[in-house]
């Protein structure tokens, strides 16, 4: 079987806005349907209860997401959920190098608090000050969801002899562990001796 007749997986897009903040919605509501239309999966978060199985839920989407695009407004900076869901996609992040975080600003946003800034320092930026600024954004951000391979994409290996295959880990952010000798000789115990 030839793997060029394996389909791609569509894109995995998720937008995260903050609900109720109208230029937030209008913006994400014309974001889905250009990323739908040019191909992608997309997950926008419109549940109105709150609840473990909704946190759960969400979590999944955003692990399992290639492309995260973070509506940053003076609405959504101030979101506890908001920077949850965001927290959640920088940690898949760290572990699993997807998804990659797209922060557009809404506006003129202020100092955006902690975490959410750290967060987004290194995502590229996409600036949407008006409603004319809608298809600009659209098209910048469907290039660089579009630009991203699918996370759960064909696996494509070439077998050659003498070739063998491992998996590898990705590498670890936790700080090396130094193992520091006592400063006193420990002492055998009498029973031990």
């Amino acid at each position: 079987m030839s793997t060029d007749s394996i389909p791609t997986p569509p894109v995995r897009v998720v937008l995260l806005h903050k609900r109720g903040a109208t230029e937030d919605e209008q913006l994400a509501h014309a974001l889905e349907k250009d990323l739908i239309q040019a191909g992608c999966t997309v997950f926008v978060d419109r549940q109105t209860q709150l609840d473990l199985e909704w946190a759960r839920a969400i979590g999944e989407q955003l692990k399992a997401a290639d492309a995260v695009v973070a509506l940053v407004s003076e609405h959504s900076i101030h979101s506890e959920i908001f920077a949850t869901e965001l927290e959640t996609a920088h940690e898949s992040d760290q572990v699993h190098v997807r998804p990659k975080i797209i922060h557009v600003a809404i506006g003129n946003v202020p100092e955006i608090p902690e975490p959410v800034a750290s967060i987004l320092s290194g995502a590229p930026r996409i600036a949407w000050q008006c409603a004319a600024d809608t298809a600009g954004v659209s098209q910048q951000v469907t290039a660089q969801a579009k630009d991203l391979p699918a996370k759960s994409g064909p696996l494509r290996v070439a077998i050659s002899k003498g070739l063998r295959l491992s998996p590898r880990s990705a590498p670890s952010t936790r700080p090396a562990v130094r193992v520091v000798p006592p400063a006193q000789p420990v002492s055998t115990p009498a029973w031990q001796a």
